[in-house]
């Protein structure tokens, strides 16, 4: 995905690209860390709840102030792991 991601953050200096796929990653972390305060808001106790809404704000203030080629970037990569996604099911249940 990050050699795709290339291609698609194409900046006029080697430091702005580097710097849009920095921040690309940053996002698919957040959404990483944004899964995990949804799992906790589901089955943790009222401490984890109130931690996960915190969490969970704090990666919408930071997805918040991303830039436009991040986020498309990053939905690029959301969308690619969606489609595969199947794929890696029926494979998992074929090997049983």
């Amino acid at each position: 995905l990050g050699t795709a991601a290339v291609g698609f953050s194409i900046s006029p200096t080697v430091g702005e690209q580097f710097g849009a796929l920095i921040e690309a990653s940053t996002l698919f972390a957040l959404l990483t860390y944004a899964g995990a305060c949804a799992a906790a808001l589901r089955s943790g106790n009222a401490l984890d709840r109130a931690l996960a809404v915190v969490g969970g704000g704090f990666c919408a203030v930071v997805v918040a102030g991303a830039s436009r080629p991040a986020l498309i970037a990053t939905g690029l990569g959301v969308l690619a792991i969606a489609a595969a996604w199947p794929l890696s099911r029926v494979r998992r249940v074929g090997a049983r």
